[in-house]
């Protein structure tokens, strides 16, 4: 599967013999046993009917699933990446007219070089992900000009590409992903596309394809499973992540949790956060990059009655620290906090469908908001800094009937 970051999904599977790509058009496969759909990342056996296109399905039969992903909270867990890099350019023939690619050495250099993806990765994930410079090659490789590349038909590119790189680096099997950047003149409509939970990734040219740090590193993580961060029931707009719009930021709390990188502070459900009339929860929440141990609260919120518990919720801090040191203002120093669909969040089902992790509000120092939906109360009392950095005091009431039941401690004056 990939995600073209047009709100488009494309299903196709890879021949396991020789890593060719071939597109779906019936779309994502059932499994004749179950009838269930077959999860993103499965190994299956089938029977391909060609379309007239190259590098197509028009139907699929026989399928037979010979592995499926297991549910996991931890997606990229002590990842060591060897990444090959092919940055395409097209030469005259007689279909087309040739084509430049990205800059090599300005590539380079945003990869590996001082504040580069391979430094941000290893950081942001306390040393979770290393992107390994010994193990990884940034080639060119020029192909002659076809209209299937021209037009950016990706599949067929990294295959036509792929015949011609095997030629260069016999021993493929060496890297554990590959990025193809497409030429100049390629007529992509997208920045960057992946295979969810695979292998491979096609990004533009260009200061907002593959020479955006965010860009890079996001199509890298959704072959580890990760999806797109959401705001306000947007996809892609979260600007806190490299999962969304931003430049070069962390991912987010929630997505530094399923990728196995950090662990909560307080997971608080019924039994440990008590109505109003009981108590109003306090605690001290750091700034993610703190981490990787308790770098925000999850709240369950089941409590509510019958099936109105659909999601949960995430407060954490961020701050311009560490791998975050590019984070745009508008997040720094507020609470941030981040529904997450229940169903993918707990880990019901496979791991592989989308908890869709979607900032709903950030709250600065000395502010509330009340949640109706949760009956809660949120509270970001205080941001403190001191010489154990950043840390904000949370105050969080869960109310019965209406939010005028929770007494939150005062605010300090300043």
């Amino acid at each position: 599967m990939s995600d073209n970051h047009l709100f488009e999904t494309a299903w196709f599977l890879i021949r396991q013999n020789d890593s060719m790509s071939f597109q779906l058009l019936p779309g994502q496969p059932r499994n004749p046993v179950t009838q269930q759909l077959v999860p993103v990342g499965s190994a299956v056996r089938l029977l391909c009917t060609p379309a007239p296109l190259p590098y197509t399905c028009a139907n699929v039969s026989n399928v037979t699933v010979t592995f499926s992903p297991s549910a996991s909270r931890g997606l990229a867990v002590n990842v060591t990446v060897n990444l090959l890099v092919v940055v395409l350019r097209l030469s005259d023939s007689e279909e087309c007219s040739g084509s430049e690619g990205a800059d090599v050495t300005r590539l380079s250099d945003m990869l590996w070089g001082p504040r580069g993806v391979a430094e941000q990765l290893q950081t942001c994930s306390y040393g979770n992900m290393r992107l390994n410079q010994q193990r990884s090659q940034v080639r060119e490789l020029t192909l002659q000009c076809r209209w299937d590349v021209m037009l950016c038909d990706h599949i067929a590119t990294s295959n036509i590409a792929r015949q011609e790189v095997r030629r260069l680096i016999p021993n493929l099997n060496a890297f554990t992903h590959f990025m193809y950047v497409m030429p100049d003149a390629s007529a992509c409509q997208f920045q960057g596309i992946s295979e969810q939970l695979g292998r491979t990734s096609w990004i533009r040219p260009g200061d907002l394809g593959v020479f955006k740090p965010g860009t890079v590193m996001q199509e890298l993580l959704h072959n580890y499973g990760l999806y797109h961060g959401w705001r306000d029931d947007t996809e892609y707009v979260d600007g806190s992540t490299f999962m969304g719009m931003a430049q070069s930021a962390c991912p987010s709390a929630p997505e530094l949790l399923r990728l196995g990188w950090a662990t909560p502070l307080a997971v608080l459900n019924r039994n440990l956060l008590p109505e109003a009339t009981l108590d109003v929860y306090n605690v001290t929440i750091p700034a993610t990059q703190a981490g990787p141990a308790g770098v925000t609260v999850r709240i369950l919120p089941d409590w509510l009655p019958g099936d109105a518990y659909t999601k949960n919720l995430y407060l954490s801090l961020r701050t311009r620290v560490n791998g975050d040191w590019q984070m745009d203002e508008e997040y720094v120093d507020q609470l941030s906090i981040h529904e997450a669909l229940r169903a993918a969040d707990n880990g019901a089902g496979s791991s592989t469908e989308d908890p869709r992790f979607n900032l709903v509000a950030l709250l600065e120092q000395g502010t509330k908001l009340t949640l109706d939906s949760y009956r809660l109360v949120v509270q970001a009392r205080e941001l403190l800094v001191d010489s154990k950095a950043r840390r904000m005091m949370v105050d969080v009431c869960r109310f019965r009937f209406r939010s005028t039941e929770c007494r939150m401690p005062p605010i300090p004056t300043m």
